[in-house]
């Protein structure tokens, strides 16, 4: 189950970083508990399917704050209302 989760996740992922070419993804929430199951299946999906230069400078990592953190960037964007878009890099939050 959870190398079928991880290769999903990587095949989006790969797909986010090939299109918006983050420096960072924090995934949140509680499937980041259970990071250390899928995580080497995500880095390899990433690995094979995103471009190398966004994938040597993109890091994925799981937040120890799980569910806090996607209710906060929830929050923010709620009060922010629909974020601009500006030159530079950004990092996304799952």
């Amino acid at each position: 189950m959870w190398a079928y989760y991880g290769e999903k996740l990587g095949i989006l992922l790969a797909s986010i970083i090939n299109f918006v070419n983050l420096d960072t993804i924090v995934l949140c929430g509680g499937g980041s508990k259970s990071s250390k199951y899928f995580m080497p299946t995500v880095l390899k999906e990433v690995k094979s399917r995103a471009y190398k230069s966004a994938v040597k400078t993109c890091k994925i990592v799981a937040s120890q704050h799980t569910s806090e953190l996607g209710l906060l960037g929830a929050a923010m964007l709620a009060k922010e209302g629909t974020p601009t878009t500006e030159i530079g890099r950004r990092s996304l939050s799952l």
